[in-house]
């Protein structure tokens, strides 16, 4: 969050010195995206910690180790 905040803040100077008024170098898509992205970044891995798996849970995993377990063997069969 801090690095976030200095960057964010850093990028908002910037802009303001650009000539742009503080509504527009806050708006800015550049300033906050970074918040953005990081917010989903920490929401899927909360999800995947907590409980509520979205892509890989350990079914996925077990599923695919019997696929390829089976896939062995019927190559191995051959």
């Amino acid at each position: 969050v801090v690095v976030n905040t200095v960057l964010s803040t850093i990028k908002i100077y910037r802009n303001m010195e650009n000539g742009e008024s503080f509504n527009e170098a806050f708006f800015d898509t550049s300033t906050f995206i970074i918040w953005l992205l990081w917010g989903i970044a920490i929401l899927l891995h909360a999800l995947s910690i907590y409980g509520l798996p979205i892509l890989f849970n350990a079914d996925w995993e077990e599923r695919k180790i019997e696929q390829y377990m089976e896939e062995e063997l019927k190559n191995k069969n051959k």
